[in-house]
């Protein structure tokens, strides 16, 4: 997406990162809310809504065009923030559910470097793809004479279908997960009230 907002859209890296900036907003946000229907809805539920709404923000890239209002761009990075967070709750509260304290330390390290390994794996499947479609477009990165803008354009919306049925199988891979196996961290931690009434009955 960036490339295609400054080589193609002409702007700025700074206004490029203004325009993607509402998808960190988007997981702010959101993620409060998804830490409180974690318990009630389960890992399960909450990663294959998250993977639907980042397949359909994927989808709503196809239809970018070179005149489309950077401010549609935004609303959709923002809902694509939005429905990440919901992955990243429920994937990482999930992952550590039957970990104990002694071996957190270990778990959360193989944690991140499989995150930072796959992230970057997905950039270079991407990029390779973009590659593929811009020398099948017969053109290059960038306005004329070095490249043309409306096959360009064709390319990224190529690359962005296939973003998005990489998405889809993350809505698959979200069927392997097992709410029972991640029962121990769907537990509700008890209200200080609760926590006061209890120490109130004898023998608690």
């Amino acid at each position: 997406l960036p490339l295609l907002l400054q080589a193609e859209m002409g702007m700025s890296p700074l206004e490029s990162g203004l325009t993607t900036f509402p998808q960190a907003i988007g997981v702010v946000t959101m993620i409060q809310v998804a830490g409180r229907i974690y318990p009630r809805m389960g890992p399960r539920r909450m990663m294959m809504i998250g993977m639907a709404g980042a397949t359909l923000t994927t989808i709503a890239f196809v239809f970018v065009t070179l005149d489309t209002d950077p401010w549609w761009i935004r609303l959709i990075m923002y809902l694509r923030g939005a429905s990440f967070s919901m992955v990243l709750v429920s994937l990482q509260t999930a992952t550590f559910a039957t970990i104990s304290p002694r071996d957190m330390g270990r778990a959360s390290a193989l944690y991140n470097s499989g995150r930072q390994v796959a992230a970057s794996f997905g950039v270079a499947i991407l990029a390779s793809v973009l590659e593929n479609r811009l020398a099948h477009q017969g053109t290059r990165l960038g306005p004329p004479p070095v490249g043309n803008p409306d096959l360009a354009l064709t390319a990224f919306q190529e690359a962005f279908a296939v973003a998005a049925a990489l998405t889809v199988l993350g809505i698959f891979a979200s069927l392997l997960v097992s709410d029972k196996d991640a029962a121990p961290s769907m537990r509700r931690a008890p209200t200080p009230i609760e926590v006061e009434e209890a120490a109130a009955v004898p023998g608690s």
